[in-house]
């Protein structure tokens, strides 16, 4: 809004330099001017509300970007995490299968109470890791 002024006289003298009116010195190009200057304004208002608006659509076209960028690398951490947690967990379940078939192979009776303690050393152990590394 600092610059409109400047920018309609600006503009004004555009549209009498393309009239014919090429010196604002004299008596009667100055009158021409006069009549232009509303027209000048309205040029100017009209150029400048164009370039605003189309920089203004830019600029949220970039933020658009910015954040669709931002939500696909939270949601592909947030897969990731997801996919380490069920491989974790498979894991776990893999070597306590394999640990129980283990001992029914070599004969052990061991107490449900035991299979207990090892199921949970073998979550504790994931936890001993994820604060590793």
């Amino acid at each position: 809004m600092t610059f409109a002024p400047f920018g309609a006289v600006l503009v004004t003298w555009l549209l009498s330099l393309a009239v014919g009116a090429w010196q604002w010195g004299i008596r009667e190009n100055l009158g021409l001017a006069g009549q232009l200057m509303p027209m000048g304004a309205a040029c100017y208002a009209a150029v400048i509300l164009v370039i605003e608006r189309a920089g203004r659509m830019f600029w949220a076209l970039a933020q658009r970007q910015k954040d669709i960028d931002k939500w696909r690398k939270e949601g592909r951490e947030e897969g990731r995490e997801e996919g380490r947690e069920e491989g974790w967990e498979e894991g776990r379940e893999d070597e306590r299968t394999r640990i129980e078939r283990e001992l029914v192979e070599q004969g052990i009776e061991v107490p449900p109470e035991a299979i207990q303690v090892i199921r949970s050393s073998l979550a504790g152990s994931r936890q001993g890791r994820a604060t590793q590394g």
